[in-house]
């Protein structure tokens, strides 16, 4: 019996780059071995920034970082304000760069440490 070790892919995603996906694929990949334990968050490139959110509610504000690079993702610290505010965190329109990304929170001043990978 032979064991596929790709995993399939879900249809939706057939018009999707095959660059692009790959780089998904192994991004998900990393992100899965992190929370079964396999990989420690210390061996991953990321760096925890403290930030506040616009005083408008649901309006871009940029956020500097010392990646070096784009960031992939970012994880809210739910120990943070955000996590005892009713608050959704999205990606902002303004392209992000090396240097900055650009995030809306739908809740005004929101103090959080946001993890950026």
């Amino acid at each position: 019996m032979k064991i596929d070790t790709q995993p399939s892919l879900p249809a939706y995603v057939a018009g999707v780059p095959a660059e692009l996906r790959d780089v998904l694929m192994r991004e998900f990949r990393t992100i899965r071995e992190v929370l079964s334990g396999r990989v420690g968050l210390d061996t991953m490139e990321g760096v925890l920034i403290q930030t506040t959110s616009h005083a408008t509610p649901s309006t871009e504000w940029a956020i500097e970082h010392s990646l070096g690079r784009i960031p992939l993702i970012y994880i809210p610290n739910l120990e943070t304000n955000l996590g005892t505010t009713s608050c959704s965190l999205y990606k902002g329109s303004t392209a992000w760069t090396e240097s900055t990304m650009y995030l809306k929170c739908t809740a005004a001043s929101v103090a959080m440490t946001l993890f950026v990978l």
